[in-house]
């Protein structure tokens, strides 16, 4: 166990020394998050732009093919599993 009166001597000490100045390491500069999701959500438009530019316009479709084609859909997603009614 330390002496208190050399306690008190270091406490002394250590107040009556100059103050230093204190220097920090610079500051790394970090993206802001809000940029960071500007980016990329500007990234995706452009993906997503630039695929749409690359598909092919099929011929036009007419009611009766839409309706076989979601019928079509539904078979194969087995939606109807789900999404009917259940006498």
């Amino acid at each position: 166990m330390m002496n208190p009166a050399r306690i008190v001597g270091a406490v002394n000490t250590t107040r009556s020394a100059p103050p230093t100045e204190q220097t920090s390491p610079p500051m790394r500069k970090e993206t802001p998050v809000a940029t960071s999701r500007t980016m990329y959500n500007f990234v995706a438009l452009a993906l997503v732009t630039g695929l749409s530019a690359c598909v092919k316009e099929g011929p036009q479709q007419t009611p009766t093919d839409l309706v076989a084609r979601g019928q079509y859909l539904v078979t194969i997603g087995a939606c109807h599993d789900c999404h009917s009614r259940k006498s």
